[in-house]
């Protein structure tokens, strides 16, 4: 989902992937108020088939930028999706409009290595950017437009694999991702590099 708060005039959408290879992009309108499941209806808005290999995460993401550079209030807000393949991770900033839906603005990609695939997506809960994980169990972290920020290669003690689940706290500090089999979950420290903190074993 993108973030959404309720009773706000921005729409809340919904990226999902099949097992086509294709990924869409939903709106779902929230009657304000509502409880009942009849009182939301869910419009395709985008499908993007295609993609190179099965397609392993997808993630939903705003960035905000200054319209006016006089205005300390004028802010645009763009809707960007992230797709994570075996093969690519790719950025697409989507331009949404009620009446030609959404269009695809901008697009940039992340090749994986030889050897090497990505297995994990996740978007940043406060600003825009996104978390990806790799088979040389890398973690990084990149902007909207796709470039590296910052990353860090699990080695030493921790040379566990990485299931590609990643999940960050609600303020973004922490990250938390996967590990295979029983060895559990290992915290990272956004603010800190993505250093490791601590490795919770499984029944812990």
């Amino acid at each position: 989902f993108s973030p959404w708060r309720s009773c706000s005039r921005a729409p809340l959408l919904l990226a999902s992937a099949g097992r086509d290879r294709a990924v869409m992009v939903f709106r779902i309108d929230v009657q304000c108020g509502a409880s009942r499941l009849e009182a939301s209806r869910a419009t395709l808005l985008l499908s993007l088939p295609h993609h190179s290999a099965s397609v392993h995460r997808v993630a939903l993401f705003v960035a905000r930028s200054k319209a006016t550079p006089s205005s300390e209030l004028d802010y645009e807000e763009s809707t960007h999706l992230a797709v994570c393949t075996a093969d690519q991770l790719l950025v697409r900033e989507l331009e949404i409009s009620s009446r030609t839906g959404v269009t695809v603005r901008n697009s940039t990609r992340q090749q994986a290595s030889r050897g090497v695939s990505w297995s994990g997506l996740c978007s940043h809960p406060v600003k825009a950017a996104f978390f990806a994980a790799s088979s040389d169990r890398r973690v990084l972290q990149l902007d909207a437009a796709g470039k590296i920020e910052q990353e860090v290669r699990l080695t030493g003690s921790l040379l566990l694999e990485l299931t590609g689940s990643l999940q960050p706290s609600a303020d973004g500090r922490l990250l938390a991702v996967s590990l295979t089999g029983s060895a559990g979950i290992l915290l990272l420290d956004v603010q800190n590099g993505l250093q490791p903190l601590c490795r919770m074993a499984a029944g812990q």
